[in-house]
């Protein structure tokens, strides 16, 4: 999609009542490079052809940068005082599970709740890998690079 979007601009339309299934690569490694990859592209996405009001969920928008502020607050620990530190932590964890909220209500209920808690753990560590690629992708925007998705 990103393709045909840089080679077609302004062509694509957004069906709103479509479902698409999602194939994700088995492999760690291989699925947080690929994850990677499509956030640095996205960066050139929104904003073009009126696509930043149609691409993403209003929770994934804010769940992105969830887990650097709980680095954030991490790095801080010996600075605020421990009932805050915990407060923040505590409060930046609940926003970030009620933002998966929908998605977690997704996993079959055959599942045990420890496959609920690893599914969170994939969607916090893919966010910091979602994170690292807006922001090598806004490097790229700036340098009027698109490299990912060359004619």
């Amino acid at each position: 999609g990103f393709r045909l979007g840089h080679r077609y601009p302004g062509r694509m339309r957004v069906v709103k009542d479509i479902f698409v299934g999602h194939y994700h690569r088995e492999k760690l490694w291989p699925y947080l490079g690929r994850q990677y990859l499509l956030s640095r592209g996205r960066v050139w996405l929104v904003g073009t052809h009126n696509r930043a009001k149609t691409y993403a969920a209003k929770t994934a928008l804010i769940q992105i940068p969830v887990p650097l502020l709980m680095g954030f607050v991490v790095m801080t620990a010996g600075i605020v005082p421990r009932s805050v530190f915990v407060l923040l932590e505590l409060g930046l964890t609940g926003l970030f599970a009620a933002c998966n909220w929908k998605f977690l209500q997704s996993i079959p209920a055959t599942e045990p709740f420890g496959f609920r808690l690893y599914a969170l753990g994939m969607q916090w560590i893919r966010n910091i890998v979602f994170s690292a690629g807006i922001f090598v992708g806004l490097i790229d925007r700036v340098r009027g690079k698109t490299p990912l998705y060359r004619n």
